[in-house]
């Protein structure tokens, strides 16, 4: 008899190819890049960083996806790393002369790696050009119509932007429903939830590489253009992720944040907006954070807290139509310790209702169950 195959397999494989294909057409025509060789990981495993963007173990068995997000000169060139259905994350920086990686996963763990063969393997360093992400084409009926449920309120996602069921995130899923009901509480009509700015001038499906010139305090951007964000119970293969540096000065709190992360749709509009800031100098409450939660701080990237001396404080607030989830990781008991990291993550209605739309139906019961 035939074997079957689990259908979560096949979504899985079906998630690793599409994030080869993405990543390696991102590299597409440039230099071969200075990560690329044998890694001995801190956990004794051996991983080959291949030049198509992906990432076996020392057998040749695929187990990750890699792209650099930073090359500017004068710094150390970085990377993520992508494992599997992307439970798994980490960010890298080159060090050493090509020689070494240090990093940190999305759990916040301690990630270190060593070249086998030391500098002399490592491949000489080249810039990776800016590489634009091409958005993809929505499906089409018949009539040349585009097809239903791909865009709502000028946002353009993917035909298959509906997560499969087989999902299961638990507290992700919890933490997504109540940001997300907060964002569309009171505005229940559609023509009501149309936004204006998401911050500073940023304004909701203004062209991303427009908003990226209009950031206020950028002193330098990735160099090797949009992640897709396979965060679970996000609308999936539709959102993107640029991320950018400097020194951005929150304007409702003046508080400092070091990293900008403009998030965009297929057709390159802007839909979100999210602050980051390790060891940041000052955090600010308005005027008292709602409580304690766990395990997760970072909704776009997917971090959550690793360790039991750490504590996630969270502050749900409304600017106007946008709704902010205020997180900080911290360590030790507030205000008592170190604040860690500090983000913040402002969430339009109209995205808001289709991670609403996602996470109800996945916190739904089964018919027989």
């Amino acid at each position: 008899m035939p074997r079957k195959t689990n259908p979560a397999t096949i979504m899985k494989k079906n998630l690793i190819t599409f994030l080869s294909l993405f990543f390696a057409a991102m590299a597409f025509g440039a230099a071969v890049d200075p990560v690329v060789g044998e890694w001995h990981w801190f956990d004794k495993r051996t991983r080959i960083f291949r030049a198509d963007g992906t990432c076996t173990d020392g057998k040749g068995v695929q187990e990750a996806v890699w792209k650099c997000t930073e090359s500017a000169p004068g710094s150390p060139r970085r990377y993520m790393v992508v494992y599997g259905s992307g439970k798994f994350v980490d960010t890298l920086a080159l060090n050493e002369g090509g020689a070494f990686l240090d990093g940190r996963n999305n759990f916040s763990a301690h990630v270190t790696a060593r070249r086998v063969g030391g500098v002399a393997a490592a491949q000489p360093a080249a810039p990776v050009a800016p590489v634009p992400v091409q958005p993809a084409k929505p499906a089409q009926k018949a009539d040349g119509q585009d097809a239903p449920g791909t865009e709502y309120m000028g946002m353009k996602l993917h035909p298959e932007w509906f997560p499969k069921r087989e999902t299961k995130t638990g507290e992700l899923t919890k933490d997504l429903a109540r940001i997300s009901r907060e964002a569309v509480q009171g505005r229940e009509k559609d023509h009501d939830i149309m936004p204006g700015k998401i911050l500073w001038d940023l304004k909701w499906l203004m062209p991303v590489d427009d908003a990226a010139k209009a950031l206020p305090g950028m002193e330098r951007s990735q160099m090797s253009g949009a992640a897709v964000i396979i965060t679970p119970n996000w609308p999936q293969r539709s959102l993107f992720a640029r991320s950018y540096y400097g020194k951005f000065v929150e304007p409702h709190t003046q508080e400092l944040f070091k990293e900008a992360v403009l998030i965009s749709d297929i057709k390159q509009q802007l839909v979100a907006v999210e602050l980051i800031c390790n060891r940041p100098p000052e955090v600010k409450w308005e005027p008292k954070f709602n409580g304690s939660k766990e395990p997760y701080y970072d909704f776009v990237g997917m971090k959550q807290n690793a360790s039991t001396r750490n504590i996630v404080y969270y502050q749900l607030v409304k600017y106007g139509g946008i709704t902010c989830m205020h997180t900080l990781l911290f360590e030790g008991r507030w205000p008592i310790g170190k604040s860690l990291e500090n983000v913040r993550w402002y969430v339009a209605p109209p995205l808001a209702r289709k991670i609403l739309e996602i996470t109800e139906s996945l916190s739904a019961p089964q018919p027989g169950k």
